[in-house]
């Protein structure tokens, strides 16, 4: 479960059930007006993702050298 995120583009956002109705509480929580979920609002980091991309193309690399390789 991932709660309530911060975006600056977009505001508060809950991230399991993709709305934007977002109460914040007393304690520092926040609670979704859609799906009822309460919890402390987090920020998504600024490279969220960026280790998966860099994984995925250094896998399609490795699978064309090997390739080529089999293939000489």
């Amino acid at each position: 479960m991932r709660g309530v995120q911060w975006d600056p583009q977009r505001g508060l956002r809950c991230a399991d059930c993709g709305g934007y109705e977002v109460e914040l509480l007393d304690g520092g929580l926040a609670r979704c007006r859609s799906c009822g979920r309460t919890s402390v609002p987090t920020r998504t980091r600024r490279l969220a993702g960026t280790g998966r991309v860099m994984f995925t193309i250094l896998g399609l690399f490795f699978i064309l050298l090997g390739v080529e390789v089999a293939a000489v």
